[in-house]
């Protein structure tokens, strides 16, 4: 009977101690992984949201007064009867969200036009990615940089692209707020001169080439030809970048199709791929986003990854939803905010 008790705690002592060594491997493999992570997110650019006084917002609105176009054919608008006097413009939003029905992350992507040593610029680029975690869906919306809108906090109203610049995320999230109802759930600033690695690191993207963009890259040095191209990197960019070839609309549709290729070459790349684009891309981004946003939505992201599909690939204003003017000296785009709301509530909410 001694014999038999003994066998028996002598078999759980070594089932406890397995259950040790294993546990004891478990916690170090996370604490690997955590101090890992740690090193990698250490590698994040950091954001400088610090606002600008009145007075450097004043010298700066000086600064951007537009010359005088002789060739612009909209027309001239007392700033102080934008939102009053125009038939088919309606007054921006204010404290009315778009109301979602859907589990939806909202992540601002923020491109600065900047010099090596200069401060926090304008936003050149604004791409709202709005993902749908549940459908396994995106949709990439292009805020035009131009839009005349409201400024919160007692701001004067300006073209949105100087929201950035006087108030860092803070103040260009309540102004997409407060003009089109958008809820931002995390800003990524991206170094676009540095987005050739990542796209080289994936292998390259597939870009459709119209007639014109092929000749304009030609005319660069750039060999390619009308249709469907594999650019690497640097050619990517050049094509990305282009702006005197049409508008502003045609520039920021250019990088939709750039990011939308991206998605496409990460979703056929290996986990081993992914974590040297993580790690490759983070010194190259600056977020308001922590450490635990970042995780949850890499964790929300990397299992639905080759199934996600952009969906809905758009500019907000929206075609006939805005009409060109000249406002304090400003080339700007006037918008129906109302209408915008209504295309931004049914493409990322489907309402």
């Amino acid at each position: 009977m001694a014999d038999k008790q003994k066998k028996k705690w002598t078999g759980k002592r070594i089932s406890l101690t397995v259950l040790c060594v294993v546990l004891a491997l478990l916690l170090a493999v996370a604490i690997a992984a955590a101090v890992a992570l740690s090193w990698m997110f250490g590698k994040l650019g950091k954001v400088d949201n610090t606002p600008m006084s009145q007075e450097q917002i004043q010298q700066d609105i000086i600064r951007n007064t537009d010359p005088v176009d002789p060739n612009f054919t909209g027309v001239e608008l007392d700033p102080d009867q934008v939102w009053q006097t125009k038939p088919n413009i309606t007054t921006p939003a204010a404290t009315q969200p778009l109301k979602s029905e859907k589990e939806v992350l909202n992540i601002l992507l923020i491109g600065q036009d900047r010099r090596p040593g200069e401060g926090r610029a304008r936003s050149d680029s604004m791409i709202l990615c709005s993902i749908d975690i549940k459908q396994k869906t995106v949709v990439l919306t292009s805020f035009q940089r131009d839009t005349y809108v409201r400024f919160p906090d007692g701001h004067a109203d300006h073209k949105l692209n100087s929201a950035y610049q006087w108030g860092g995320m803070p103040l260009l999230d309540e102004t997409l707020k407060l003009n089109f109802g958008v809820e931002i759930d995390g800003n990524i600033e991206v170094d676009f001169n540095r987005f050739t690695q990542l796209i080289d690191l994936v292998g390259g993207v597939d870009i459709a080439l119209t007639d014109a963009e092929a000749a304009w890259l030609i005319r660069g040095g750039t060999s390619v030809v009308p249709g469907m191209n594999h650019l690497t990197g640097e050619e990517a960019l050049n094509y990305a970048r282009i702006r005197k070839l049409d508008n502003d609309f045609g520039r920021t549709n250019r990088q939709r199709k750039v990011i939308t290729s991206v998605l496409q070459s990460c979703k056929s790349s290996s986990v081993s791929t992914l974590m040297d684009l993580l790690n490759t891309a983070l010194p190259m981004i600056a977020t308001d986003m922590s450490e635990k946003e970042i995780m949850d939505l890499a964790m929300d992201l990397i299992p639905i990854l080759p199934e996600l599909k952009i969906v809905a690939s758009q500019s907000i204003p929206a075609k006939g939803t805005y009409e060109s003017a000249r406002v304090k000296g400003m080339y700007v785009l006037v918008a129906d905010m109302q209408a915008n709301m209504d295309i931004l509530n049914e493409t990322i909410y489907g309402n």
